[in-house]
């Protein structure tokens, strides 16, 4: 799309088909786009390009409209991305106390701000997690059932402090759906 901006309001100049796998993204992936898109508007700021992250989008929409792909591993992947061009990228390749490599087989206690600790003894907390998973999500190979969790987890409490507490519509939404579901399933 081009347009060109006078103060708040833009006029819209040209348009070029882009996205042609959004007009084919399955009902069941709906909710993934529309959280995708709430995203990038509360996130970004007005008019501020980012070539990457469209390409990122782009990717995620194609892998939405895809039969047999991996959509919550893609949303996450695309939420990586989000934070990474937004300059909120997570460290997940080192410890933070003592710039040691994280190891796949230990466990990890993750603050947002800083990034992985070394957990010594019981690994217990919402922020926990194995290394395994941490490098993973830094590789965006989200291959398996407990990397794409532990990748939602960490992900979302690091949107939530970006957020600042201003809370997503798309929850809101989903969880208003889940709740007619269940009423309509009990009638």
């Amino acid at each position: 799309m081009s347009f060109s901006l006078r103060g708040e309001a833009g006029q819209l100049t040209g348009v070029e088909q882009g996205l042609s796998a959004a007009a084919h993204i399955p009902a069941s992936q709906l909710m993934s786009a529309y959280y995708a898109n709430e995203l990038l508007l509360r996130l970004l700021p007005k008019g501020d390009p980012h070539p990457r992250l469209y390409t990122a989008y782009a990717e995620l929409v194609a892998m939405l409209a895809a039969p047999h792909a991996n959509p919550a591993g893609a949303l996450r992947i695309f939420e990586k991305r989000l934070l990474d061009e937004l300059g909120y990228g997570l460290n997940l390749r080192t410890e933070t106390s003592t710039g040691r490599p994280v190891e796949a087989q230990h466990s990890y206690r993750y603050r947002v701000d800083s990034g992985p600790e070394l957990v010594n003894g019981v690994a217990e907390g919402s922020l926990v997690f194995c290394g395994s998973s941490l490098l993973a999500l830094a590789t965006e190979t989200l291959d398996d059932a407990r990397s794409v969790a532990d990748a939602r987890r960490l992900l979302r409490a690091a949107l939530e402090q970006i957020l600042d507490g201003r809370e997503l519509r798309t929850r809101q939404v989903a969880l208003a759906m889940r709740a007619l579901g269940r009423d309509a399933g009990a009638g």
